[in-house]
């Protein structure tokens, strides 16, 4: 069934997964990986600034569609992450599971041990709530529905939902700041959500770990359920005053209605 928190979730995702990882994906190479004894994890002793681990941040755990910038969200990646092996060559993907939360391998092989990686990870921090007083290093964006509104469309049975939603972005300098409005907007201008199905959970487990379940379910959409159209899309800067904080030196905000129509 379609309920608000399975469309802010189809939202949340549509922008994390699909819309930010088209322009703003690292990525870091022949990273050491050291073995954790406390989770059992091969954690990679990244030095990168974000830290791919941070809060909101996390490595890729889609790949894009051959051919093209768009993400493939149905299943699990192949080419995102890469474990070398002491004595050269590669760990066989069926030998390992990755942490993508973590930023770990959890091998589950025998006779080999990993020794480096090269995985992509998101650049941006991108939270479901207001980023509180631990922020996390910018770049940083928020989603959140602000309201419902709930209109009737035809005679009869039927209604038109209205939900009022608010991205803020954080960045770090003016040009990043321009560079995620823009790649924000336009991935919400004239465009379409696809509700999704999360009865068998979100992508991502709750041990880091991708969900085997995760797109078996008409892939992962509910086809009987009209896609959510995001309207009046709009973007401006937040001029402070006097900007006390680095958080608020480069601020911006997307807002925009995301309708759906409900039999």
């Amino acid at each position: 069934m379609l309920n608000v928190t399975s469309e802010f979730l189809s939202l949340f995702y549509f922008l994390k997964d699909q819309v930010l990882p088209v322009e703003f994906v690292e990525q870091e190479q022949d990273i050491s990986l050291s073995l954790d004894s406390s989770s059992g994890l091969y954690i990679a002793d990244s030095v990168m600034q974000p830290l791919p681990t941070e809060r909101g941040r996390g490595w890729c755990y889609f790949d894009t569609v051959s051919g093209s910038s768009s993400i493939d969200i149905n299943q699990e990646q192949v080419s995102r992450v890469t474990v070398y092996k002491v004595g050269g060559g590669t760990i066989d993907p069926s030998d390992y599971e990755v942490n993508y939360i973590l930023g770990g391998i959890d091998y589950t092989g025998v006779g080999e041990t990993p020794i480096s990686i090269d995985y992509y990870f998101n650049y941006v921090s991108f939270l479901d709530s207001w980023p509180g007083t631990d922020v996390p290093e910018l770049p940083v964006v928020s989603v959140d529905l602000v309201d419902t509104q709930k209109v009737g469309y035809q005679l009869g049975h039927g209604k038109k939902q209205i939900r009022p939603v608010r991205v803020d972005i954080f960045a770090s300098s003016s040009r990043e700041q321009k560079e995620l409005t823009e790649i924000i907007y336009d991935g919400l201008y004239k465009k379409c959500v696809s509700p999704l199905d999360f009865t068998t959970g979100e992508p991502l487990g709750y041990d880091g770990k991708f969900n085997p379940e995760w797109g078996t379910t008409v892939s992962g959409t509910l086809s009987e359920y009209s896609p959510m159209r995001c309207e009046d899309v709009k973007a401006r800067r937040v001029n402070m005053p006097v900007s006390y904080s680095d958080i608020n030196r480069y601020r911006s905000v997307v807002t925009f209605d995301l309708t759906s129509y409900v039999e």
